[in-house]
């Protein structure tokens, strides 16, 4: 789960995606899947050190400077959709380097992705071509 984004989401999508999965969606009876993180990010311990780090808390906020639909947009992108987790380089510990535009350039850039590219979402890119195997 990219909570890193979700936690920009606000409590009330928040609050309406929960009723929606637990009123609208069926549940499947499967066994979790085994992590697949890689030593030493696979110790859970160590994530209360990521987070401190890493995770920025709180609700997305608007940009006075942009209009509705851009904000709109933005907090879709940053949140809920999640985009920089594909589409944004990470560093070292996984972390991506940027979680929005005020941070950094690289936010949206492209990224390699286990053996994928993502393009980046900062560039106009052929319809349909989001991800190139490389």
């Amino acid at each position: 789960m990219p909570y890193t984004s979700y936690a920009k989401v606000s409590r009330e999508d928040l609050s309406a995606l929960y009723a929606y999965f637990m009123q609208g969606v069926e549940p499947v009876r499967q066994p979790n899947h085994p992590t697949k993180l890689k030593w030493p990010l696979s110790i859970h311990s160590l994530m209360v050190v990521w987070n401190g780090l890493y995770l920025k808390k709180g609700e997305y906020t608007t940009d006075a400077n942009k209009g509705v639909s851009w904000n709109r947009g933005a907090y879709l992108v940053q949140g809920l959709g999640h985009c920089g987790g594909c589409h944004t380089p990470r560093g070292v510990l996984g972390q991506e380097k940027a979680e929005s535009e005020k941070d950094s350039r690289q936010y949206l850039a492209g990224a390699k992705l286990d053996n994928w590219y993502a393009l980046p979402l900062t560039e106009i890119a052929k319809p349909g071509s989001m991800l190139v195997k490389r």
